[in-house]
């Protein structure tokens, strides 16, 4: 979706081409999410990195596929209930 995305700004085209900066990148993607739908911490802004230029809406913590990963790694390791996976909060993208 990030490689895809119409409005990706060009400095995201060029890391992900280094394999190194693309992992880091969907890292930080990754506990962007975790941090935005943990219970302790949801809703609070001002637990979530930022990064600049940000990254297009696809990857954003509440749309959908961010919420299903999370998720899917909540229940893989007994988690769920550390996590407020409601659905009012997703967003399509």
């Amino acid at each position: 979706m990030l490689a895809s995305s119409e409005t990706l700004h060009p400095v995201w085209s060029q890391v992900l081409g280094d394999p190194f900066l693309r992992r880091l990148l969907l890292r930080f993607i990754f506990i962007r999410a975790v941090l935005a739908l943990y219970a302790p911490t949801f809703n609070k802004k001002e637990y979530l990195p930022e990064c600049s230029p940000p990254l297009p809406d696809c990857v954003l913590p509440m749309t959908c596929s961010s919420i299903s990963a999370v998720q899917q790694m909540a229940d893989i390791f007994g988690a769920s209930t550390m996590f407020n996976f409601s659905e009012g909060s997703m967003q399509e993208v």
